[in-house]
């Protein structure tokens, strides 16, 4: 009964939306033939040359996202990030032609703290466009980048943070979603 309920509200809510309902078929293989993999010139841009430290306390973002600036505005090449531990207290902004490497046996240690992912950039939330914290790494109106590399990336305490989050985004989420006038609920 719930279900039959819940569908005729869902009917009701597209009819009155003007919402249709229409099967889309995907060609994954015209998508797949589509994506070209990204070329960089051999060109280093070591993270460390650009005042990064690796002692997982000395906050290594400004020197980082100028590595990879200097490296987008060189036409573009290999930001490596050597073995280590780095701590960020906010996003990696990627740029175009930027090949962000972190070696084996590198680690990039994020903030927890949501002041260190401000300003708000454009972003999107489930299907909305929306300006929001922003995401560990960032990169807006770029193309040809990549990371690569076996190092890897963690947040401190994050999911003490987004819990937290998670608790109070419930108050907030049907106005943002309501923001988005493509917002259905099926």
């Amino acid at each position: 009964m719930k279900r039959i309920v819940l569908i005729l509200m869902i009917s009701i809510t597209c009819l009155l939306h003007g919402i249709t309902m229409k099967a889309q078929t995907i060609d994954v293989s015209k998508i797949l033939k589509s994506i070209v993999a990204p070329e960089f010139p051999t060109r280093i841009f070591n993270v460390l040359d650009y005042g990064a430290t690796k002692d997982g306390i000395t906050d290594s973002r400004i020197a980082i996202n100028k590595a990879i600036t200097a490296c987008s505005n060189a036409q573009g090449g290999i930001v490596l990030v050597p073995v280590g531990t780095y701590y960020l207290a906010g996003s990696i902004v990627m740029k175009s032609n930027v090949n962000l490497k972190v070696e084996e046996g590198a680690e990039i240690v994020f903030s927890s703290s949501p002041k260190d992912y401000m300003p708000f950039v454009l972003t999107v939330w489930e299907g909305t466009e929306l300006f929001n914290y922003s995401p560990l790494v960032y990169g807006y109106h770029v193309s040809n980048i990549a990371i690569t590399g076996k190092g890897g990336h963690r947040g401190l305490k994050f999911k003490a943070v987004y819990v937290k989050w998670a608790l109070t985004r419930f108050r907030y989420s049907n106005v943002i979603l309501g923001l988005n006038p493509s917002f259905h609920p099926v």
